[in-house]
């Protein structure tokens, strides 16, 4: 729902075009590989900001950094060994509330399985290319 009320008709048909690339160009690759290829975010505008802060996922909520060298440092020497200090309480909460999200959804679904994780772009690639009104629970069915 951001990207469609934020979003011209031509800016959003770029980004899901945008999108899709960048999904195919992650999708073959583990976290490792994917760290060493270090595939911007779609959604980094050109100064390096995200471009949608106030919708962004959970997963970017829960990690901060509370250093910017050392995620400058990590990032450039491509080293996992590299430290990032971050807020250890956030990192928590933020694993807690996935899992517990996760869950919930797995009980929702018919077969009671924890839904597959997505990586970010290819998730939104489906979201787009799905109505709204398909994730919008209405009484003891979704709608589709």
């Amino acid at each position: 729902r951001h990207l469609r009320t934020t979003r011209t008709e031509a800016g959003l048909e770029g980004l899901a075009a945008r999108l899709a690339e960048t999904a195919a160009r992650i999708a073959p690759l583990d976290p490792g590989a994917r760290w060493v290829a270090q595939i911007p975010c779609v959604f980094l505008d050109d100064t390096g900001s995200c471009s949608i802060y106030p919708a962004r996922p959970l997963a970017c909520r829960g990690y901060t950094s509370t250093d910017l060298a050392a995620c400058d440092a990590s990032t450039a020497a491509l080293d996992h060994a590299h430290p990032i200090p971050a807020d250890p309480d956030r990192l928590m909460r933020a694993t807690l509330l996935r899992h517990a999200l996760a869950a919930a959804t797995g009980r929702a679904m018919p077969d009671r399985r924890a839904p597959e994780h997505m990586e970010l772009h290819a998730a939104v690639v489906l979201g787009l290319a799905t109505d709204e009104r398909v994730w919008i629970k209405r009484g003891p069915n979704m709608i589709v």
